[in-house]
């Protein structure tokens, strides 16, 4: 397997999964070198998981005021979908 803290090279394309892991790890990248679709690649996952993170955060929030009655849950729906 490859190290992922490691450039790779020009001639190989990375791999799904390096491209992940690379996003995940943290590491620091200089993004203005090398080519534009990895860089957005690389800087969208995170975003995206953290977009999902939230919308998990939502629903759960809405499963449980739920419990509070039909008026509260249009309250908090509201707060999240004007």
């Amino acid at each position: 397997m490859s190290d992922p803290s490691t450039p790779v090279s020009s001639s190989r394309r990375p791999r799904a999964r390096d491209l992940l892991w690379q996003s995940l790890t943290g590491s620091t990248q200089d993004y203005t070198q090398g080519p534009v679709k990895r860089a957005a690649v690389l800087l969208a996952i995170p975003m995206m998981l953290e977009m999902a993170m939230e919308s998990l955060f939502i629903i759960v929030d809405i499963y449980f005021v739920a419990s509070l009655g039909a008026q509260k849950t249009r309250e908090v729906v509201h707060m999240f979908v004007p």
